[in-house]
């Protein structure tokens, strides 16, 4: 129908009827939904409205961004079909960013520039950092957060500075970790913004079990899951955020070799999300794996090892996925099935990316003990795979491997 009275008409009233379309559109949907997202974005494309169809083409790119990438510590989909920008990822945001700077070149006036740009840099953070791409990832934040629009706008800051905190989760950097969840503490306090602040308060709580402060850990856990669970809004951001909490509580549990506990707090997690629709991260099911695997019960953890390993092969998800993939090679060895070795191959490749050296002196260690019994297949020996893994683990509290 829609090209039916488009062929009716002149290009000039096409673009017209269109544009009256989009704006119909703005008033009748929410501006956050990614179906109204899409719509008005078509119309206002062709309506050759480009200020508008660049404002949209942004958003619709910050919500795809979140509903897909920002995935550590909490997946914010429930699945299905998105709005995307391809498989060229890099190239799509060097294309708006593109369109971005020449209609503010030829529109001088043009007053969103700063928010628009500030936006498109946070959305870009939000890739590259979930995908290991560090340099470009830093680049966009830095930008951002000098950003005129950003540094008047806290709320927004607080959403770059999460960003910031993730790429120290990631790396395991625990002193931009400290800065920054402290500094997101204290700013949303200050603003009153009590959905950051007990985003902050759960993000805080990582960075207590990682220092090995279980008890303040647990205090921040609890903080966060008593906001998110009393809030009137039962979205999906706040159910995984309260899953998120308990994945963390699983940690510090396992950390402290309370095994029955971490397993506990890891099914909640997982049975949050499952009963709220909501993807279920990679990583609660590698962390609950490891704690079976832990306390000696190795057939759930190679259930649970193998249930993760599906999930990570879906999904640019980085955390997790080098312990998921070492763990899965060495069951492989197990079955007498010689893929172990591409397993291996992955797990490396996986470590290396994501630069964590828990993630990689994990790795280290299960793989001195494969070494050790089929030295043949291995260019280092085991002891000096276990020497590098002990390097990496002794400087983390409570990150030991059992076996």
């Amino acid at each position: 129908m829609r090209e039916y009275v488009c062929g009716k008409l002149s290009p000039s009233k096409c673009r017209i009827l269109h544009n009256k379309a989009a704006e119909a559109l703005e008033k009748q949907y929410a501006s956050s939904e990614i179906s109204s997202l899409k719509s008005i974005l078509f119309h206002y494309k062709m309506a050759e409205n480009h200020e508008k169809y660049l404002c949209y083409e942004i958003a619709n790119l910050e919500k795809y961004s979140g509903l897909n990438y920002e995935l550590y510590p909490v997946f914010e989909s429930a699945g299905g079909e998105t709005s995307s920008p391809g498989d060229d990822i890099f190239g799509y945001f060097a294309q708006i960013e593109k369109d971005l700077l020449e209609y503010h070149h030829n529109n001088p006036s043009f007053t969103r520039f700063d928010e628009l740009f500030s936006k498109l840099m946070h959305a870009k953070s939000r890739y590259c950092i979930l995908t290991g791409n560090y340099e470009t990832g830093i680049r966009c934040l830095e930008a951002g957060m000098k950003n005129p629009y950003t540094k008047s706008n806290g709320n927004f800051m607080l959403m770059f500075m999460r960003q910031m905190v993730y790429y120290a989760i990631q790396v395991y950097d625990m002193d931009i970790l400290d800065k920054y969840t402290k500094d997101g503490l204290m700013m949303s306090l200050s603003l009153a913004n009590s959905v950051e602040h007990a985003f902050y308060h759960r993000l805080r709580g990582l960075y207590f079990i990682n220092i090995g402060d279980y008890r303040q850990a647990f205090a921040s856990l609890i903080k966060s899951i008593d906001y998110f669970s009393k809030a009137e809004l039962h979205n999906q951001p706040y159910i995984l955020n309260i899953a998120a909490s308990y994945n963390y509580l699983g940690e510090l549990n396992r950390r402290n070799g309370h095994y029955p506990e971490a397993i506990q707090y890891y099914n909640k997690a997982i049975s949050l999300c499952s009963e709220n629709n909501c993807v279920v991260n990679p990583t609660f099911y590698s962390n609950l794996a490891s704690a079976y695997f832990a306390s000696g019960n190795r057939e759930e953890a190679q259930k649970f090892f193998s249930t993760a390993d599906s999930a990570y092969n879906n999904t640019v998800t980085l955390m997790g996925k080098a312990v998921t993939k070492i763990y899965m090679a060495y069951f492989r060895y197990l079955d007498n099935n010689s893929d172990y070795l591409d397993y291996i191959s992955q797990a490396e490749d996986a470590a290396d990316t994501l630069g964590s050296p828990m993630e990689k002196g994990i790795l280290l260690y299960v793989k001195s003990k494969i070494a050790a019994i089929k030295p043949d297949d291995f260019t280092e020996s085991s002891s000096h795979y276990l020497a590098e893994s002990n390097s990496l683990l002794c400087n983390i509290p409570g990150e030991t491997v059992k076996f």
